[in-house]
C-alpha cells in the first residue's frame, strides 16, 4: 500500500506502508487517545510497545512513517504524536461513512458510533425495509437503497459499512463500489468480490467466535 505522509519540512513524500503497519498505527492511535484523556503528556517507545503488545523496535519503525520522532530524554509527546498520526491518516476532519443494513447489528453499530461524533460519523443508513425508511436512529436517517447515489452525492464518502444478510452482500457491495466507495467494513457472513482498488475488512463474527472457542477449549 502506498501512502502519503507530511514530513518535518512540510513536504509531501511517498512511502511504503504495509497493511500490518497501518493496523498497528490504529492501535497506537487508540492508546494515545486514552493516554491523553488520562492526562499523560509523554510516553517512551518501550511503554507504548508494552501497551500495544509489540516490541519497542517495532513501535519506532512504525512511527517513522508519520515523520514524527521522539527523543531519548522525554520519549514521545502524546499530543504531538497523536497529531502526527492524524496527519498521516488524514483524519483531522473525522471519518465519514455510510451503513447498509438497519437490522439488529446495524442498529447496534449506530448506537456504538453515536457518542463518537464528529470523529466517527455514519452519515446515512440504507435499507430495503419500507417500515424502517424515514426513521432516525441515533441521529442518523434511514433511506431506501434506491436513493443511495443521491444521498451521498457531493459528500466525498469513500468508506462504507456492510451489515446486510449474506445473500444481499455482493450486490450491495457492487452498488457501493459503483458509487465510489473504496473501503468496506464487511459484517456480512460472505466473501466479497471487489476490484483491487477496493479494500475490504471482513468482520465475520461467527468465524471469530469459533476461533475464540477453539482456543478457549485447549
Amino acid at each position: 500500500m502506498v501512502c502519503e505522509v507530511m514530513d518535518g519540512s512540510n513536504l509531501r513524500s511517498m512511502i511504503l506502508a504495509s497493511e500490518k503497519t497501518i493496523e498497528r498505527l490504529t492501535i497506537y492511535h487508540f492508546i494515545l487517545r486514552e493516554l491523553h484523556e488520562s492526562r499523560v503528556s509523554a510516553i517512551y517507545s518501550k511503554d507504548l510497545a508494552k501497551l500495544a503488545h509489540v516490541k519497542p523496535s517495532q513501535v519506532r519503525r512504525d512511527l517513522m512513517v508519520t515523520g514524527y520522532a521522539g527523543n531519548t530524554r522525554n520519549g514521545y509527546d502524546v499530543v504531538q504524536l497523536q497529531a502526527a498520526i492524524d496527519e498521516f491518516f488524514n483524519f483531522k476532519d473525522g471519518i465519514k461513512t455510510i451503513l447498509f443494513g438497519a437490522g439488529t447489528l446495524g442498529r447496534a453499530l449506530l448506537t456504538y458510533f453515536y457518542p463518537l461524533k464528529p470523529k466517527y460519523e455514519i452519515l446515512a443508513v440504507f435499507d430495503k425495509d419500507k417500515n424502517k425508511i424515514g426513521r432516525v436512529l441515533s441521529g442518523t436517517r434511514i433511506y431506501p437503497v434506491e436513493e443511495f447515489s443521491r444521498v451521498i452525492s457531493g459528500k466525498n464518502v469513500k468508506t462504507g459499512i456492510l451489515a446486510v444478510p449474506a445473500q444481499e452482500a455482493q450486490i450491495t457491495a457492487n452498488l457501493m463500489v459503483d458509487q465510489g466507495i473504496r473501503g468496506i467494513l464487511n459484517f456480512a457472513p460472505a466473501r466479497l468480490l471487489v476490484p483491487p482498488s477496493v479494500f475490504v475488512e471482513d468482520m465475520n463474527l461467527r468465524a471469530t467466535l469459533e476461533k475464540v472457542a477453539w482456543f478457549a477449549d485447549k
